[in-house]
């Protein structure tokens, strides 16, 4: 398609210097947690992260790998690698 819209994938150095972001980390204010424990929303104020938490089953776990795993073969079939993926 010859007006099909070019998209970077990554900005450059420059655009990202160009933008104005603040990357400070601002604890959640939640005091009554609905989700997460008291604890948890403690520690992630203090630490920034949490660990452990089980987000996909391990069917989802194996179905997503399995497609990665196909989007991959194709690209390498391709002349890709990995880092063509998005």
């Amino acid at each position: 398609m010859p007006n099909s819209p070019k998209f970077r994938i990554l900005p450059t150095e420059d655009a990202l210097n160009e933008l104005e972001r603040d990357l400070s980390f601002y604890p959640g204010p939640v005091t009554d947690p609905s989700t997460l424990t008291a604890s948890q929303v403690d520690q992630y104020n203090r630490e920034g992260y949490l660990k452990g938490l089980s987000i996909l089953t391990a069917d989802e776990v194996a179905e997503t790998r399995s497609y990665f795993d196909r989007l991959l073969d194709e690209a390498i079939a391709e002349g890709r690698n990995s880092y063509s993926i998005s």
